[in-house]
């Protein structure tokens, strides 16, 4: 029934000669996406075979239906993981399992299921830079963010540039557009535990690609990233548990402080401003919780405070001030009830 997909983590692919990279895919009550992801992966035309390893984390819809419709229309390169049970509730077991399906390649592409490639010769021109340039371990692009109120330009340089360690580490996850990334397998061969555990699994990759060699940035808009757009991953993280988005925020925190130590705190200054960051955004994002949100996430990354430039204490002091305001307003509100 499940032909070369199997149920569960366990999976074999078939007919490896020749193919040096496999796409990554995660997918998760995408059936409004997964088939134009899909379609991207299928038609990008490369001098080498390449596999999907595309994984459905127990979908209640009909993402796992779709998927194995591309299984059987492209067995060779559709190379499926059907779980039983939801493995996202499991921090670190997605990427256990993904990295184990990959462990015998060369190169790894991401791109999830609610996002999608838009440029068939992607892999062709990152592969080929890679290739040529062994020194760099991880290469990128430019890309359309699709919202709701149309597209939008995710640029990072309007040219071909190498992205600097302090911004890899400073700006976060949604400073590469993730559904562009292509890196050396061998990066994760020393994946610490708590990169496995962050919730937000591309920002600990991107840095550790820029700790082990040099990251490249192509200007060519060749991916696309939907934001806040139906069950888009940006979507559905505004309808959380605000505490349980903070336990996800802290494990940010620990991969951080972890990689501070994993770098023998070359970068620490920037691991600071780093999770400095992760505060103040998030308390910007969720304004009523702010107050929460700061108290929290500061107990356990004291130093970030210590370590801070004019424009951090500006928002410090703004966020400080409109958390006075809001409590204020809500407090109201309490006793008019």
């Amino acid at each position: 029934e499940i032909g070369s997909g199997l149920v569960g983590s366990e999976m074999c692919i078939r007919d490896r000669n020749n193919k040096i990279l496999a796409i990554r895919c995660l997918a998760y009550n995408h059936e409004r996406t997964i088939r134009q992801c899909l379609e991207g992966f299928v038609n990008q035309k490369t001098k080498y075979r390449f596999d999907v390893i595309v994984h459905d984390d127990a979908s209640t819809d009909n993402t796992a239906s779709i998927i194995r419709e591309y299984e059987k229309k492209y067995p060779d390169i559709i190379k499926p993981i059907y779980e039983k049970e939801n493995q996202y509730a499991h921090p670190g077991s997605l990427d256990k399992i993904m990295d184990n399906a990959a462990k015998d390649y060369k190169y790894v592409a991401i791109c999830e299921g609610d996002d999608y490639w838009t440029d068939p010769y992607k892999l062709q021109k990152q592969i080929s830079f890679l290739e040529k340039h062994l020194e760099y371990s991880m290469c990128c692009s430019n890309a359309i963010i699709v919202t709701p109120n149309g597209e939008k330009d995710w640029s990072i340089s309007k040219n071909d540039i190498d992205l600097k360690i302090e911004d890899l580490i400073k700006k976060g996850g949604l400073y590469i557009a993730t559904a562009s990334i292509v890196y050396r397998r061998e990066v994760k061969d020393d994946y610490p535990e708590y990169c496995k555990k962050c919730r937000v699994g591309d920002h600990p990759l991107q840095i550790m690609c820029g700790l082990k060699g040099k990251v490249r940035y192509l200007s060519s808009k060749m991916v696309a990233y939907r934001y806040g757009i139906g069950d888009s991953w940006s979507a559905t993280r505004k309808k959380q548990d605000i505490h349980k988005l903070i336990e996800d925020w802290k494990s940010s925190i620990y991969m951080l402080e972890g990689l501070n130590e994993y770098s023998n705190h070359k970068y620490e200054r920037y691991f600071y401003e780093g999770e400095l960051q992760i505060i103040l955004s998030n308390a910007g994002n969720y304004l009523e919780y702010a107050k929460l949100i700061f108290e929290e996430m500061t107990k356990i990354a004291p130093n970030c405070l210590k370590h801070t430039d004019l424009k951090s204490k500006i928002k410090i002091f703004l966020i400080k001030s409109r958390m006075s305001f809001v409590w204020g307003l809500l407090k109201k509100r309490k006793n008019d009830y």
